[in-house]
């Protein structure tokens, strides 16, 4: 079930306050921006802990590097789904340029440490 459908049900239940209403909407806003900024790190990290760049390989990161490796298309997943679930909400505030402009950096990271 995606996060968004679930999102949608809470929010139109007319049982709701609207306070809890606004709470859901705060919390399914931080989810995407929380999602972005967990791949845009993900992506550096898997790159960084892999290629020897400076200060990449003074510590015993093998283990935290084979993790990352091993699990990236689940991590990925992971933080795509929290992104998708909360762009809903993140794109009905009266600024809706703040988070498309906030998705291109990640498109960025993405593209340059993949290809």
């Amino acid at each position: 079930m995606n996060l968004t459908f679930v999102t949608i049900l809470l929010l139109e239940a007319s049982h709701f306050s609207p306070f809890t209403r606004y709470y859901i909407t705060e919390i399914m806003k931080k989810l995407f921006y929380i999602g972005l900024i967990g791949l845009g790190m993900f992506e550096i990290l898997k790159v960084y802990f892999i290629m020897p760049m400076p200060g990449s390989q003074q510590i015993d990161i093998v283990d935290i590097a084979y993790f990352l490796h091993t699990y990236r298309w689940f991590l990925r997943i992971v933080f795509g789904i929290m992104v998708l679930g909360g762009s809903a909400k993140a794109f009905q505030v009266r600024r809706c340029w703040i988070p498309a402009l906030s998705i291109i950096p990640v498109i960025v990271i993405i593209y340059f440490f993949n290809f």
